[in-house]
Order: C-alpha cells, then structure tokens, then sequence
C-alpha cells in the first residue's frame, strides 16, 4: 500500500488502498465510501450524517485522514485555485520542469470542467487545515454513496512495506525496539535475519523520514533561499545528470534526489519483493550510496534550516531520527567518516 503525501506540507492526504488511479497525468483520484461508525462524543460536520442510534455516516477518507471541508463558492475558488496552480507551477519548475506544459494545459481544462458543475463538488485541506497545503476536490458517484476524490499529481508517496511479509515484521520490530531499548541497540542485526532485510527495511524507513522532515521544512527551502545545495557556507552538493555535473537549487536537488531514491527502490532487481529472489551482490554498496545521500538532506536541514525545524517544535525529532541514521550506517559501514564531515560538530556530542 502507498500513502500519498502534500509536497508543501508533508500531510497524508490519500492512501492507494482506496483504489488509486492516474487521470490524464495531472490528478490523482481515490474513491471514497459512505461508512456508518460510533460517535458517542463530537458533532458532526456537514459532511458527516448524525443517526438516532449514536452513530454517523461519512466518507472512509475524510474519517481516515481526517480531511477538513473548506466552505467555497465560484468568487472564493478563483483566486485560490490561481494561487494553488502558482504553487504547484513553481514547484514543477525545480523538481520536474517535463512535465509542466503538460499538467498546466490538463490542469486548466480541469478547472474550467470544475467551473461548469461547480455545485456538485465539495473541497477539502490536510488535517491541520493549512491553506498552502493540497486542495482534494470530491464529488459523489452516481450511486450517491460513493465519492471520487481528486488530488493534483503533486504528492510524494510514503514508501511501504508489504504486511504480512518477513520485512514488514522486521519493520515492526524495529519500531518496537526504538521505544524500548537505547538507539545503539536499536540498529544491530536480529538473531536469524538475513543482512540484505535487515538493510532493505531501514532504507525504506530512512527514506520515508527524511522525506517527512525535508516537508516540514520545505515553504522555507526555495530558490530565492538556497539557490545552491549546501550544508553551510564550507559544502556544497553538485548533481550528476549522466555524464554532466550541474549546479542545483537545494530544493530542486533534494526533489531529484527523493526521486531517484524512489526508483531505486521500485527496482526489482535491486530490491526484489519476492522472498526466495536473493538480493544482488552488490547489494551493500547500492544501499551505501542511498544512504551517503540521504544524509544530504539531513545535513542540509541541520545547517540551513535548523530554526525552522524549532519553530516547528520538530527539534526532538529531527536529533532523533539523525542520530539513530548516524548509529546504523556506523554498525554496517556504510558511510566514511570522512562523509560525515558537516555535521562532525554536532556528532561529537553523541
């Protein structure tokens, strides 16, 4: 299952377990359900149908992400839905400037079908209500139980492990381990776990996290703020494209980097979902170079962005989840001590 996230606020907003599909390249759509479940305290919303028995009907994904209605009429939605098209245009332009010609004319033509039956849709934002987050636009099915739920193709999916599987136990385990032991016990290697599991389920987890946190503190990472990537004013990271070495924005290299880390893990022959397929050989050093890059992201965050970070009260977090990235790599040998350079400072005090 994927869990699809806001670029500009890191909020889940949609899960592929609600039958997810592409349409035409520049939406998303989910479908959505009337469910019926207890309410005992609360008031209903005007999107939720209060029963005699104690319960209320609404809509699986608004109760499952905790989607919030936001009340527009035709004079509100133009200029907000200029202001969104703005956002994800400048967004486009540094993390996937290919595809913008194409997702501007498609999504023009959506807005004006939205703009003929405006009546018929409802809009909603992320749980925290943030009004730079994603607009979900809903309409219901002709059966008018069912929702089709819209979501512009800006969302960045959280990586998931299959349940059921040898992974996803470890993963569990591992998140278990975290509350209960110290993080230097954290990362060593299960009794009867293979390395290649125990190495694939942490880049998935890693990845997912420094995605979560570079969201957090994306509105602060622009063009205008970082025109280069950087972990202070002594490193600066450059972009291999091929064969050539460009200079990138920091938010635009983070973008390409997040990328390329996906397709790395939707590659079958790196990592193969199937448990009897032995991982590649190289396996260890694929995984090597995903994690000197992701400590790209971390060390760009610590340096540039730090106070960010603690006007978003995600200090405690953020020391966390880098120190427990710091304690695996050093278990494994993934990274040189040498790679580490940016943020020796800080990593002295652990």
């Amino acid at each position: 299952m994927n869990i699809y996230k806001c670029v500009f606020t890191g909020e889940e907003v949609i899960s592929s377990a609600f039958g997810v599909k592409e349409v035409g390249d520049i939406l998303i759509e989910a479908h959505g359900k009337l469910i019926t479940k207890s309410n005992d305290l609360g008031i209903p919303s005007n999107d939720e149908q209060q029963l005699d028995d104690g319960t209320e009907s609404i809509i699986d994904i608004i109760d499952a992400f905790n989607l919030k209605p936001i009340d527009l009429n035709k004079k509100s939605f133009v200029p907000l839905i200029k202001e969104y098209m703005k956002k994800i245009k400048g967004h486009l332009e540094k993390a996937n400037p290919s595809r913008l010609d194409a997702f501007m004319k498609g999504a023009q033509e959506f807005v004006k079908t939205v703009m003929k039956d405006f009546d018929e849709y409802s809009f909603y934002l992320g749980e925290s209500s943030n009004p730079d987050g994603a607009l979900i636009l809903s309409k219901f099915g002709d059966d008018g139980l069912s929702q089709d739920f819209c979501k512009n193709k800006t969302v960045r999916k959280k990586k998931k492990i299959d349940p059921g599987t040898k992974r996803y136990s470890l993963y569990k385990e591992s998140v278990a381990t975290l509350g209960a032991h110290n993080l230097k016990q954290s990362v060593k290697l299960p009794k009867e776990t293979s390395l290649g599991d125990w190495l694939a389920v942490a880049v998935v987890d890693f990845y997912n996290k420094a995605n979560l946190l570079f969201g957090a503190i994306e509105p602060c990472c622009t063009q205008e703020t970082c025109p280069v990537m950087n972990a202070g004013p002594s490193f600066e990271y450059l972009w291999q494209e091929k064969k050539k070495i460009i200079r990138l924005s920091a938010p635009e290299y983070i973008q390409k980097l997040l990328n390329w880390i996906e397709e790395q893990l939707d590659d079958e022959d790196s990592f193969p979902k199937d448990p009897d397929q032995p991982f590649p050989k190289n396996f260890k050093s694929i995984v090597s170079n995903i994690f000197r890059r992701l400590f790209r992201i971390f060390a760009h965050i610590f340096l540039c962005h730090f106070q960010a970070v603690i006007d978003i009260g995600a200090e405690a977090h953020l020391n966390t989840t880098f120190k427990h990235f710091y304690y695996f790599v050093g278990e494994f040998g993934l990274m040189k001590k040498s790679d580490f350079a940016p943020l020796a400072e800080l990593i002295k005090r652990f």
